[in-house]
C-alpha cells in the first residue's frame, strides 16, 4: 500500500499489486524459510530449492532482503558449497553483511542498496553501492553510470 509519503513504488510491490500468484508464491517461501530453526536448516532448503547454474549469475531476491543473521549466512553457505556457482543481490541489511565480510567468496556479490538504515557502513566499509535514480540527467548530476542490465553489480 502506498503512503503519503512514498517517494519510490518497489518493483516487487508493483508486481505483487498487479498478479496476486507473484506474492503468494514469495509469502509460501517467506513462511517457508521463517519456519527453519537455524541457518542449517535455511541452508537445506535453499540448497533443495535453487537449481545449481554454474558460472550463470543467480540473482538472489528480485524482491526481498535478508532479514536476519541466519538467513544471510544461510545463503552464504550455499555459495561457499558451490564455488563454480555465482550469486549476486543488492541489499539494504548491510549489518549482516558487514558482520561476515571476512568470509564472503568471489560467487558470492553483494551491492549495498543505498537508502536504507545502515547507509553509514557504505562508506565505512568501503561497500560497492548502487543508488536509484529517476532520470538519466540525476545520474549525471551524481556522477553515476546507470546500470541498465545488472552488469555493473555482476
Amino acid at each position: 500500500v502506498d503512503k503519503k509519503d512514498t517517494k519510490i513504488r518497489c518493483y516487487t510491490t508493483s508486481l505483487e499489486a498487479l498478479y496476486p500468484d507473484v506474492y503468494n508464491q514469495r509469502k509460501h517461501n517467506y513462511d517457508l524459510l521463517k519456519a527453519c530453526k537455524t541457518s542449517n536448516e535455511m541452508y537445506k532448503l535453499l540448497d533443495e530449492s535453487i537449481p545449481k547454474l554454474k558460472y550463470v549469475p543467480f540473482r538472489i531476491h528480485v524482491g526481498g532482503d535478508f532479514f536476519n543473521q541466519r538467513y544471510f549466512d544461510a545463503w552464504l553457505k550455499l555459495a561457499l558449497n558451490n564455488p563454480k556457482c555465482f550469486y549476486y543481490t543488492y541489499s539494504k541489511s548491510l549489518n549482516y553483511w558487514i558482520n561476515r565480510l571476512d568470509v564472503i567468496p568471489d560467487n558470492f556479490k553483494l551491492v549495498a542498496s543505498v537508502g536504507g538504515r545502515h547507509d553509514n557502513l557504505i562508506d565505512k566499509y568501503n561497500l560497492i553501492s548502487a543508488t536509484v535514480v529517476f532520470t538519466e540527467s540525476q545520474a549525471d548530476r551524481l556522477g553515476l553510470e546507470i546500470d541498465h542490465d545488472a552488469s555493473l553489480a555482476i
